[in-house]
């Protein structure tokens, strides 16, 4: 909506109310903590290991430090009206909505893969 033209978004944008708690998603370690004027605003970089990283971006506030161990379900990041989430793998963005439905049978599963697919559309 933004450049009025398709182009690749990596990640998943998810619309949260400001003053959301953030948590991390896996046990890792900080490994950036980015608060430079970007057009992601401020990100947090977790590194979980194995080649695996996840990234927080568009945080009103920052309540971890370069380094810092965190744990799955930590309050780890916090506070953004809009949070874009990430997963790297070896330096590659993957999609993250392969990890988010372990849970769901086949048919749920690729059901949600045809909503992701067709763009736009919010899991909130």
């Amino acid at each position: 909506p933004f450049y009025k033209t398709l182009t690749a978004h990596q990640g998943v944008d998810y619309t949260v109310s400001e003053g959301s708690r953030v948590f991390a998603t896996a046990d890792g370690r900080v490994s950036r903590v980015i608060t430079q004027r970007t057009s992601s605003g401020n990100t947090v970089i977790i590194n979980h290991g194995n080649g695996y990283e996840t990234s927080y971006s568009h945080l009103g506030k920052i309540y971890v430090k370069q380094g810092q161990s965190v744990r799955r379900g930590d309050i780890g990041l916090s506070l953004a009206p809009h949070l874009h989430y990430e997963i790297i793998h070896n330096g590659m963005r993957i999609d993250p909505v392969h990890y988010f439905f372990m849970e769901l049978d086949y048919k749920d599963y690729r059901k949600i893969i045809r909503i992701a697919q067709s763009g736009m559309q919010s899991f909130d």
